[in-house]
Order: structure tokens, then C-alpha cells, then sequence
């Protein structure tokens, strides 16, 4: 994950993201174009859950697509890969403390911008297993 992190430092997508002061402005400027708040995203059977190299380059490739870190509070997270009812699949993070397995239900609430680091996301994010 700490290599990942310099990497978008060295292209710049951190500088003055993660780090800079909370303004009105600075949220404002901000390339991130998401909802402000969670918001339920869904439900979906876990398919498999991804080891760590495959996160790390899912990480990379989320953070490029949205412009902007995740949240620092989410690196450490188990990723899981996801089949909505929809038949889309989907990475959902799982909070530490819950425990999963290929096969369970989970329910999910969608990314968004992080209310501690403005210019940073949460991740979709896993709330419940059935």
C-alpha cells in the first residue's frame, strides 16, 4: 500500500488532498465528484475475497478513476469481490471486525467523499451480513 501511496504522490494526486487545510475552498477545488455522505448502494454475494496484490492494484486503479486517494483509514481493510443481484460484480471493503466467506449476503452503502480528509473517499463499504 505504501508504494501505491507514493506513486500518486509522485503524479500528484495527493498533493494537497490529503494534507491540506479543511476549507470551504479547498473542499471546493477538490477533483472528487461524489456524494458527500453514505448513501446504500445494495446487496451481493460474495464471490471471492481478494488477496493482497490484487487489492493493491484494484486500490490503484479506483483511486486513478475517481482523481483522489482512499481515505487512509481504509488501506488495511479485506477486499472482497461482490455479484449484485443485477449480475454486476463490484469490490466492497469489510470493516475490521466483521467476518465473511465466499458465499455469504452482505449488504453494501456506495463511496463517497470522506468527511475527516475532504479530498479522499470512503470506499463502498460492507454494513451488514445476513
Amino acid at each position: 500500500m505504501k508504494i501505491v501511496l507514493a506513486a500518486l504522490a509522485a503524479v500528484g494526486l495527493l498533493s494537497g488532498c490529503a494534507t491540506g487545510p479543511k476549507t470551504a475552498v479547498w473542499a471546493r477545488d477538490c477533483p472528487i465528484r461524489m456524494p458527500s455522505g453514505s448513501l446504500i448502494k445494495g446487496q451481493g454475494v460474495i464471490l471471492k475475497l481478494l488477496d493482497p496484490a490484487t487489492a493493491s492494484a484494484t486500490l490503484a486503479e479506483t483511486e486513478a478513476k475517481v482523481g483522489a486517494p482512499i481515505d487512509h483509514a481504509y488501506l488495511g481493510n479485506l477486499r472482497v469481490e461482490i455479484r449484485m443481484p443485477d449480475g454486476q460484480h463490484t469490490t466492497v471493503l469489510i470493516p475490521n471486525g466483521m467476518t465473511v466467506a465466499v458465499g455469504d449476503r452482505i449488504a453494501f452503502e456506495g463511496s463517497y467523499r470522506s468527511p475527516d480528509l475532504p479530498c479522499s473517499y470512503v470506499p463502498n463499504l460492507a454494513t451488514r451480513k445476513y
